[in-house]
């Protein structure tokens, strides 16, 4: 028989199953050759095949360096991991779009603002690359004249992640027509990348179907706000019976609450942060987690939030914490069953001060967490 290399076979196969089946066969008398490795990982997140190239990087720990095992882990999705790899090299291999990237997904946004200075200093294109990601960082503390300067900065030809940046933007402040626009702008372009449906590249199609998926719900967040469309109405038949087989990343759970916060405050359409809570639990996203806490639900008690922040506890092994956050959802409980104004009394001074004043709050903003 030929004595072929199966590495160029590899690389000669133009179908991607038997290019996976020669690289693992290379893999099982290698198990250490990091060009295989990286090689598997590449094939693996193009075909969709999350799982195993995240085992293939747990594998890899020790063997690639840093700024590659980094590299894969934003790839993957593993935001938290990539941002602290980044952050252990050294000046020389540090890379500033790179930590922008990470800071932007972690919603860390004071950390992109503190970068504000330096950002003057860099050359055009840095620039351009970069522009987005303190564009949303100024959006999302409402400093819209910073958000106007770094949008000029934009590439002259928008990338889908720009488009949609914009048209959150021009939603926020009411510029309908503008915003409009844009969504047809962004509709046309994905209309154009017809071959991501034919080359089997799994990580494009995902992005394509996501931007997909964030323009419609734009459109219809569009037509609510500009009174074309009873919100009412959609929430109850569309984006309800949507979330059913919304089963995606954390990454994209979190855009969705930003577009429903557009016609939605939390208290109106709390199953939907409940849902994206719940995802970024089981993906052990606790940064996201204590921003999305601090900024919905701070000021809200309601026994479904509190079960929600138990679980969390729990999860992140503040087992004792756990057990008093539940104790309070049974005081809070109590407080809605009781058939008495004595006993409604008896069960408000359960509740410590500060926890009464949010409860009170609470049943005033919201109708729904109403527990008569």
């Amino acid at each position: 028989p030929l004595q072929l290399d199966g590495l160029e076979l590899a690389n000669a196969s133009d179908s991607r199953p038997l290019t996976l089946f020669f690289l693992q066969r290379l893999f099982k008398k290698n198990p250490k050759d990091h060009m295989i490795i990286e090689k598997l990982l590449d094939l693996n997140t193009t075909m969709g095949r999350n799982a195993a190239a995240h085992g293939m990087l747990v594998h890899a720990k020790g063997l690639l360096e840093d700024a590659t095992a980094a590299l894969w882990s934003e790839k993957l999705g593993e935001w938290d991991k990539a941002f602290h790899l980044y952050a252990n090299l050294g000046d020389a291999n540090f890379d500033v779009s790179s930590i922008l990237r990470c800071y932007d997904h972690l919603e860390m946004w004071d950390k992109i603002k503190e970068m504000e200075e330096s950002f003057e200093t860099w050359d055009p294109l840095l620039k351009e690359e970069n522009a987005k990601h303190f564009a949303w960082a100024y959006y999302n503390c409402e400093d819209y004249q910073k958000v106007d300067y770094y949008v000029k900065m934009f590439h002259k030809q928008l990338h889908l992640s720009e488009m949609l940046f914009m048209v959150f933007y021009l939603l926020k402040t009411q510029r309908y027509e503008e915003c409009q626009t844009m969504i047809t702008k962004g509709f046309e372009t994905l209309a154009k990348d017809t071959s991501v449906y034919i080359g089997g590249d799994a990580i494009r199609l995902h992005k394509n179907l996501y931007y997909s998926q964030m323009f419609i719900e734009l459109q219809e967040s569009l037509n609510i706000l500009n009174g074309s469309q009873d919100k009412t109405d959609l929430a109850a038949s569309i984006w309800n019976k949507r979330l059913k087989g919304f089963k995606r990343d954390s990454e994209s759970w979190i855009r969705l609450i930003a577009i429903r916060s557009l016609v939605f405050a939390p208290g109106e359409y709390i199953n939907v942060y409940f849902n994206m809570i719940s995802v970024l639990r089981k993906e052990r996203r606790w940064n996201l987690i204590d921003s999305f806490f601090n900024r919905f639900f701070k000021q809200t008690i309601h026994p479904n939030i509190e079960l929600e922040h138990s679980k969390i506890l729990w999860a992140r092994g503040k087992k004792k914490e756990a057990i008093e956050s539940l104790k309070s959802v049974l005081d809070l409980i109590n407080v809605g069953e009781s058939d008495t104004s004595e006993e409604f009394i008896e069960s408000l001074n359960k509740l410590n001060t500060n926890r009464f004043y949010v409860l009170i709050a609470t049943l005033i903003k919201h109708q729904e967490f109403d527990y008569n």
